[in-house]
């Protein structure tokens, strides 16, 4: 053998380099089968990064069960808000009769002082014809 030349491996080396290539190759394809751990939402980091602040020392580290992850909109309760709760009672023919009307008696006015003065007396004209807690309905409008 002169200078450059290796000297053959034999059976030994020969296995041993295809077992590590076929071992590397096993582990490259399991890495390759699982998906990205990825938060369930964009607002999962943050979530648990509130969860682990303290306010005034006291630190309460036990996390909540099954929280952290759960998707609100999910849920058969979640993500549909406290609005209209009870439903409000469907729109008649009376009531689309009586809305342009409501329009015409409070229009809308410009955000400028002028403007401003006018919707505090609308306001005002229309607190004392319906009362301070009367529920706004086609019928009574409200100044805008």
């Amino acid at each position: 053998m002169g200078r450059g030349e290796e000297a053959p491996e034999g059976k030994g080396g020969e296995r041993k380099a295809e077992a590590a290539i076929a071992s590397l190759q096993r582990l490259h394809q399991q890495q390759q089968r699982r998906p990205p751990a990825a938060p369930v939402s964009p607002m999962s980091n943050v979530s648990q990064a509130l969860q682990s602040t303290t306010l005034g020392g006291h630190r309460n580290n036990t996390p909540q069960a099954n929280t952290t992850h759960m998707n609100p909109f999910a849920s058969p309760s979640g993500g549909q808000g406290n609005l209209f709760r009870p439903v409000p009672p469907p729109v008649t023919e009376a009531d689309q009769d009586a809305l342009p009307h409501s329009l015409a008696a409070y229009p809308m006015q410009p955000n400028t002082e002028v403007g401003i003065a006018a919707w505090h007396a609308q306001l005002r004209d229309w607190k004392t014809k319906n009362g301070e807690s009367a529920p706004i309905t086609a019928s009574t409008g409200f100044p805008l």
